[in-house]
């Protein structure tokens, strides 16, 4: 049960107070109101509430009103805000990824992709989380061609992608049937210095298995016993190979062959 008129007495007597208004407090508020779809009230808690309470309209906090209206689906209104009160303050990827995300997870990659532009029009260089957002989102769309030119102009660049972006290309080329491009891209990152991690060789297992190449699976299991560390098989390995597997019984003897390399 939503009862906001209650929230505002509470608030009326907050003011009589100091220090009962705190981040926690805004946070909470913010959250709540977002959920609601309340924009307008929601955009107040920033910009007039907490004035009324002494707190500093500082960049974090405009990030998190952000944050929570992109987290409630209000991604065109956050925009809106942003358009609005950006010149208050710096200019902060951090800030603009926020947007993008909000785009990329409601898979609109038309206004996704209207909102890259803008980062690259301004003054703030893309992340690699950014380039991630991004990416996934293109990927998931089914826009794998536009994912790698934009992958491949990271290298061109002389730029690093990080094993996550890394890792989202590998995944979309093997969903594609595209593996030995992706095994391309899985030499390259090594060459370039960007070591894989578990989820890398995790994303091999998961695509040969469902075409049942389980000699292949023995192999990078081979491998990512021999390199150890973050590379380690783990559960999620094991459960790739055991929901594919039409002989349990050559899982487990892949298990255990692999538990003894690992002693």
């Amino acid at each position: 049960m939503n009862r906001f008129d209650e929230v505002e007495r509470v608030l009326e007597k907050m003011s009589a107070r100091q220090g009962l208004f705190d981040e926690v407090t805004y946070g909470v508020l913010l959250r709540r109101y977002a959920t609601t779809r309340k924009v307008k009230e929601t955009i107040d808690i920033f910009c007039k509430t907490r004035k009324e309470f002494g707190l500093e309209l500082d960049l974090a906090a405009f990030q998190k009103l952000l944050m929570w209206l992109c987290r409630n689906k209000l991604v065109g209104e956050s925009g809106e805000v942003f358009d609005s009160l950006k010149e208050d303050f710096d200019e902060s990827i951090k800030t603009m990824n926020i947007i993008l995300d909000g785009w990329c997870i409601l898979g609109d990659v038309h206004e996704a992709k209207r909102f890259w532009k803008k980062i690259l029009a301004s003054d703030c260089k893309p992340c690699d989380y950014t380039y991630c957002c991004y990416i996934k989102a293109l990927t998931k769309k089914g826009k794998l061609g536009t994912a790698m030119k934009l992958f491949q102009s990271l290298w061109e660049n002389g730029n690093k992608p990080d094993v996550a972006i890394c890792n989202l290309v590998i995944d979309a080329l093997c969903f594609k049937k595209r593996i030995p491009e992706a095994l391309e891209v899985f030499s390259l990152m090594k060459e370039r210095g960007c070591s894989p991690n578990v989820v890398t060789y995790n994303t091999f297992v998961k695509h040969m298995c469902k075409i049942h190449r389980m000699d292949k699976v023995e192999e990078i299991l081979n491998e990512m016993a021999s390199t150890g560390g973050d590379c380690s098989p783990n559960s999620i390995t094991y459960g790739y190979m055991l929901s594919c597997s039409k002989k349990p019984e050559e899982v487990s003897r892949l298990i255990e062959e692999n538990g003894k390399r690992q002693l």
